[in-house]
């Protein structure tokens, strides 16, 4: 028969995972910059293998900024509403395509817009099946695309806590939305 492994008891567990050395593992990771650097690339290595596990395609290092030509490949020019009433023809975007172009799953984009973390599309257009879809017109894709790119430099994830991000990016997509620009 095997041996069994017994479960570490309090005290070793303090050792190990107390307060005093995350203390000190947070400090070391606010003023050592290469230190800093090492935490998130391992980060960034273990959240790359998770997705892979799961299926996901995933290039290691590129942020979606790479992606803006993609964007322009998946825009097309389609006549668009906004509440029922007709507003002309704009180049397009569709939520799926802005989930592609993210590296993120559409999901996640319903998510994030559920939370007040991405603003919803102000325009719907008809998809292949002739059903009105929601879409982000091109400069406002851009603008999220580019936004979260600058995002991605310093996290590996996006949370309801960035306020900053958020922020930002529904700056730009109020920049985007203003007629004439």
């Amino acid at each position: 028969m095997g041996t069994t492994k017994t479960a570490p008891t309090d005290s070793k567990k303090n050792r190990y995972w107390g307060e005093e050395r995350n203390a000190r593992r947070r400090q070391r990771y606010q003023d050592d910059p290469t230190y800093r650097t090492e935490v998130l690339q391992r980060a960034r290595q273990t959240q790359f293998e998770a997705r892979r596990a799961a299926g996901f395609e995933v290039s290691e290092g590129e942020d979606c900024r790479r992606n803006l030509p993609m964007l322009d490949a998946f825009a097309k020019t389609r006549d668009i509403e906004q509440n029922g009433v007709a507003r002309g023809s704009a180049k397009t975007v569709m939520l799926d395509e802005l989930a592609q172009a993210l590296n993120r799953d559409l999901q996640v984009l319903y998510r994030w817009m559920a939370k007040g973390m991405l603003p919803r599309p102000a325009f719907e257009a008809r998809n292949a099946r002739n059903r009105l879809q929601a879409v982000f017109t091109l400069g406002e894709a851009r603008a999220i695309v580019t936004v979260f790119g600058e995002h991605q430099e310093t996290s590996l994830y996006f949370r309801s806590t960035h306020a900053d991000t958020i922020h930002r990016i529904n700056q730009a997509v109020a920049l985007a939305r203003q007629p004439g620009l």
